[in-house]
């Protein structure tokens, strides 16, 4: 068995090896953080007592999210900004950026496996972002994980609308509409906009270095990225078509209401055609 190991270990990028207690730890973080949602939600929100099983692992989730997009994201946005390793360094490696990859790891390993309750879609997006940052530790790409880690920073927002959603009180208010306005905004922004301009960037650098990287590994970053950047319009386009369809209903006449005005003019309506036969 020990002979084994040194065997097994040559399959894994050799820089992962510095970063293995981060990424377990943030697995285990995501597992207890789930863990105490089941257990202490129903004190902090009587709803969800209410749920059935599959809206309660789901609100678990979200949890979770929560927490590491919080997290995640001023992490992501302070190395993106310091940009420790030089963003054309495409075979550099930095400590900081290297625990910041891990934590992403841990949270992506977590959220594949608890995927009982997600689509295929959630599955298929978590997949392809632990494949890029697990192999970042070859190292190979690696200034480009803390910009991309940015497009998280839709993710609280989407957790609090999913929130409000499920809570009495809470749904169609103010708060809710403000939510989903930042929501549209954050992802517009980071995921659509930012987003393709990082993707370009990203495939023009590969292109540049296609010489000095295996096809397998250039497969496995431009599929991933491709079927990520997908996801992120095909998701987009359904939150367009969700606001079209709440403004159609916001903005059109109620049923009840264009009746009481039809009622309420039927009278005067028979007054003045008395009237023109007089």
């Amino acid at each position: 068995m020990s002979a084994m190991i040194p065997t097994i270990l040559t399959y894994f990028p050799p820089y992962l090896l510095y970063h293995t207690r981060t990424l377990f730890v943030s697995f285990f973080l995501c597992n207890a953080i789930r863990t105490w949602s089941s257990s202490g939600s129903p004190s902090f929100f009587p709803q969800y007592a209410r749920m059935n099983p599959k809206q309660q692992k789901d609100w678990d989730c979200h949890v979770v999210s929560m927490v590491y997009s919080c997290v995640i994201v001023p992490f992501a946005l302070a190395l993106w900004i310091l940009d420790p390793i030089g963003r054309d360094n495409i075979f550099g490696y930095n400590r900081w950026v290297g625990e910041l990859h891990a934590v992403s790891c841990g949270f992506l390993w977590d959220a594949i496996t608890s995927a009982s309750v997600s689509g295929p879609q959630s599955v298929v997006y978590g997949i392809a972002c632990f494949l890029v940052f697990f192999n970042s530790f070859s190292p190979f790409l690696m200034p480009y994980g803390p910009s991309f880690l940015l497009w998280e920073a839709s993710t609280p927002f989407l957790n609090l609308n999913w929130f409000f959603e499920l809570t009495p009180g809470l749904k169609d208010t103010n708060l809710h509409l403000i939510n989903g306005l930042a929501l549209f905004a954050s992802f517009f922004l980071a995921r659509i906009v930012f987003g393709t301009w990082m993707s370009l960037d990203f495939f023009r650098t590969i292109a540049l270095h296609k010489e000095r990287v295996s096809p397998g590994l250039q497969g496995v970053y431009m599929c991933s990225n491709v079927t990520l950047n997908l996801l992120n319009y095909f998701w987009f386009y359904k939150m367009l078509m969700k606001v079209r369809r709440t403004l159609k209903r916001v903005g059109g006449p109620k049923p009840a209401a264009v009746g009481a005005a039809g009622a309420a003019s039927a009278p005067k309506a028979q007054a003045a055609a008395g009237k023109k036969r007089r």
